[in-house]
């Protein structure tokens, strides 16, 4: 038989994270077996490869990262390692999500839905960082992250629109980006000029 192999998290992690949520056996059915855990590792990966896939190329082996050529390299040799530390806290906290939601997150004494609510609550902020798109202009609202491949095709490549960069979001994130890139589509703001663009766009994604 054979077990799924992680790409961005571990069996490890998982089990650490939901210690005293969650018990594990291998030889008690009553309790998650490894493979349960892997199987349900491999759905909350392909559902973030999904996710993520409306910004980034994903390959058969998964996320593609870039070094400072532009060349393609595995997800694992990816500089900085804040954008591989992201991605597997994503990937993590979307397990646990997985997980309690089986019986065995939800079996007797465990607040299963308490702690589903909790995950859910810190994953939904860190998927609206990684790929939240303005409701106004559609654009993402934060850039790629640094080192992986960006999808050519994705909105924050659209000519003549500026990426919105974080330091513009204020108090009132949604009406101060719809100021910008309304600005933007009447064509007052040049593209070329645009650090992001100037830096990620123009060649993939290098930084």
């Amino acid at each position: 038989m054979s077990f799924y192999v992680p790409k961005y998290t571990t069996l490890e992690a998982v089990k650490r994270a939901l210690s005293g949520k969650v018990q594990f056996s291998n030889s008690n059915p009553k309790y998650m077996s490894d493979n349960d855990v892997l199987d349900n590792i491999e759905d909350a990966e392909a559902w973030i490869e999904r996710e993520l896939s409306r910004q980034y190329i994903i390959s058969p082996d998964g996320l593609i990262g870039i070094d400072v050529d532009g060349n393609d390299i595995p997800f694992k040799e990816i500089i900085p390692r804040s954008t591989i530390k992201a991605i597997q806290k994503l990937c993590l906290v979307e397990t646990c999500i997985y997980i309690m939601e089986t019986g065995f997150g939800q079996s007797e004494g465990v607040r299963g839905q308490s702690y589903i609510d909790n995950y859910m609550v810190r994953f939904e902020k860190m998927k609206h960082d990684i790929v939240g798109i303005d409701q106004i202009s559609g654009q993402y609202l934060f850039p790629p992250f640094p080192g992986l491949k960006p999808d050519p095709q994705a909105s924050f490549y659209k000519k003549g629109i500026p990426f919105p960069l974080a330091s513009v979001v204020g108090s009132h994130p949604v009406s101060q980006l719809g100021r910008l890139n309304q600005k933007a589509i009447r064509g007052q703001v040049n593209p070329f000029r645009n650090w992001f663009f100037n830096n990620m766009g123009k060649h993939g994604g290098n930084c």
